[in-house]
Parts: structure tokens; C-alpha cells; sequence
């Protein structure tokens, strides 16, 4: 009987990267796309100092919900898919719960805190007491916001990144355009439109939180101890690699919030939309390739492992690069979309694209 090569091997999973990440990307060019439109639609209808409210609501809440996970997202897809693959779906069911536990009553946590806090927060941090009810409003997205990185991470440990990228790139921007889309008829303002986002999230809980359910490999019924102190072991270096890449996304926003204007929020908001295609292919194929990472981690192939880790930086850094001359080269022309006034984002729009190509 013929065992399979290690050139077998790589080629299935450059092959399983190719689908996984060629799905993720499509779900999050969709996701883009809607979110593009959607924020023509919010710039132009709460111009550049209520988009900036908004942008500014969302990135203190997306900020602080980057904590409870402690990188434990990170652990499930590694010890889910480890779990499987040696043939343990009771020990991955016990991972999963553990995970989503001990995250869980964190996020409950971060929320409250952030209600208690909202007010001192809109008004000794960010000089505008006009955010702290939107903050209120936002801060009820975190739990959700948690529980879709766990399920999600879930979903790639089992290698059903199809599902999650339906729940969180299809479903929920679509959720969200409807929701808007009847505030534009009923009336729209910040808070309303923060209101649907929160809701979108919840519309993505429920069927990651489903998907996970109906996906994870059958138990045998007999309860099996978590790994939960080697998850912890491995996920605190995880998270504080996280907790510096989230700050990084969102401190910008929010320190444009304490040090200028709010229309100042608004248009980097916009500069930032637009630049984050550039990154999405790059965290597509990452995010596909990671539960092959964990299982040829766990054969012991270092070869798999060059192989996959070439081929994902190949990918990532020539499908980036058209992009980037895209933004580049035309920063004002895209900027007008949005409206005349946010066109003095130009400079910002031309620093984010090299600092995304450089990334």
C-alpha cells in the first residue's frame, strides 16, 4: 500500500488554502463592498462630523472587546483542529466550551464597564459629550463582537470557513444595508445607524453560534476535561500579539477623536475604508491556512510547513500590490465618492496604503 509524499501532501494543502482563502476573500470583497456603499450613504447623510461620532463609537467598542478573548481565538483553532485530527471530539467540545465560557463572562465584563464609563470617557477623553449615549448603544455589541471571533475560530478549526464567512461576510453586512436602508426612510441619525450595527452583529452570532453547533464532530457523551491551562499557556502570548495588532487598527481613530476634530475622525473613517481592501487578501488567506498550519504542525512536517508559509507570502504580497497602486494613484478621485468635503483626506489615504504594502 502506497503512502501519500510530502509533494502530495503540500499540494492538498495549498489546494485547501486556495479554496479556504478564495472563499474568505470573496465573503470580505462582498463585506467591503457593502460597507463602501453603506459609508458613501452614512458620510453623505451625517456628514463629516456625525460620521466622525459614529467611527469614533465603533472603534472604542471593537478596541475594548479586543480583551476579552485573551487570545483564546486564537487557541481554538489550533486545539480544535489538533482535537480532531487525533480522532477527540470530546476533548475539542470541552476546548470550545472552556473558550467560550471563560471569554464569554469577560466580554459581559469590558460591556459594562464601558457603560458605566461611557461618560467620563466621551467627556475627559475625548472633549465631546455628544458620544457618550452612542457609546452606551455601541458597548452592547460586545459580547457579540467576542462570541463571532470564538465561533468563527471554531468553524476554522473544523475547516468551515464557507460557513463563517457566510454568517460574518455575507449575512451580516446584509442585515445591516436592510436595517439602514429602512432608517433612510424612517429617518437617520448616529444613533439609529450604531443601533444597526449592534443588531448586525447579534444576526451573526446566532448563526455562527448554530453553524458551530450543527459542525462540530459527534462526542461519544462521556464528559472530558478541556485543555484549558495549555489553551491559556498558549494563547497570552497570542493576545498580547493581538492587543498591539488591534490597538494599531484603532488608536488613530481614537486619538484623532482626543486631539482634533470629530470631521477630522470622519474623513480619516473614510481614508481607512478605502485602504482596507489592501489587507484583505493578506488576512484571507492567513485566516484559511491557519488549521492547516496547527495539523501539519502536529505531523511533525517542517517541510509542509515551509512549503505552506511560501506560498501564503507569495499570494499575499502580489495580489496587494495592484491595490495599492489603485489608492495610490488615485486618492482624490475615490475620495470624492463621499463627498467634496472629505477629499482633504488624501494625505491620509496615501500614508495608510504604504503602511498596509509595508505591513
Amino acid at each position: 500500500m502506497s503512502t501519500p509524499s510530502p509533494s502530495s501532501d503540500s499540494d492538498d494543502g495549498v489546494l485547501a488554502i486556495a479554496r479556504g482563502g478564495g472563499t474568505l476573500f470573496a465573503g470580505k470583497l462582498f463585506t467591503w463592498g457593502v460597507r463602501f456603499a453603506l459609508a458613501i450613504v452614512l458620510a453623505r447623510t451625517l456628514n463629516a462630523d456625525g460620521y466622525g461620532l459614529y467611527n469614533l463609537a465603533i472603534g472604542i467598542a471593537t478596541l475594548v472587546a479586543t480583551f476579552p478573548p485573551i487570545g483564546l481565538d486564537t487557541a481554538l483553532v489550533r486545539f480544535t483542529a489538533s482535537a480532531v485530527a487525533r480522532g477527540e471530539p470530546d476533548v475539542a467540545r470541552a476546548n470550545v466550551r472552556f473558550a467560550l465560557v471563560v471569554s464569554g463572562a469577560l466580554s459581559v465584563i469590558a460591556a459594562v464597564g464601558l457603560f458605566v464609563f461611557a461618560g467620563p470617557v466621551a467627556e475627559l477623553v475625548m472633549h465631546d459629550p455628544r458620544l457618550a449615549p452612542l457609546l452606551v448603544i455601541a458597548c452592547l455589541a460586545i459580547p457579540a463582537l467576542v462570541l463571532n471571533r470564538h465561533l468563527g475560530a471554531v468553524l476554522q478549526g473544523v475547516r468551515r470557513l464557507d460557513l463563517g464567512t457566510l454568517a460574518e461576510q455575507f449575512a451580516q453586512p446584509v442585515a445591516r444595508a436592510i436595517l439602514i436602508g429602512v432608517l433612510l426612510i424612517v429617518g437617520m441619525t448616529v444613533s439609529w445607524a450604531l443601533a444597526a450595527w449592534v443588531l448586525a452583529a447579534f444576526v451573526a452570532t446566532g448563526m455562527l453560534a448554530y453553524f458551530a453547533w450543527r459542525n462540530m464532530p459527534a462526542g461519544s457523551g462521556h464528559q472530558q476535561r478541556s485543555q484549558g491551562s495549555q489553551m491559556l499557556r498558549f494563547s497570552f502570548p497570542v493576545f498580547f500579539s493581538n492587543i498591539v495588532s488591534s490597538i494599531g487598527d484603532n488608536i488613530q481613530t481614537i486619538f484623532l477623536g482626543a486631539l482634533s476634530t470629530v470631521s477630522s475622525v470622519g474623513v480619516f473613517g473614510v481614508s481607512n475604508q478605502l485602504n482596507l481592501i489592501g489587507s484583505m487578501f493578506h488576512s484571507s488567506v492567513v485566516s484559511a491556512s491557519m488549521a492547516l498550519f496547527a495539523e501539519t504542525e502536529a505531523r511533525g512536517d517542517r517541510r509542509g510547513l515551509e512549503a505552506l508559509y511560501q506560498t501564503v507570502s507569495k499570494w499575499s504580497v502580489s495580489l496587494n500590490l495592484p491595490l495599492f497602486l489603485a489608492l495610490v494613484l488615485f486618492p482624490e478621485a475615490l475620495l470624492s465618492l463621499f463627498g467634496p468635503e472629505f477629499r482633504e483626506g488624501v494625505t491620509a489615504l496615501t500614508i495608510l496604503a504604504f503602511a498596509n504594502i509595508i505591513n
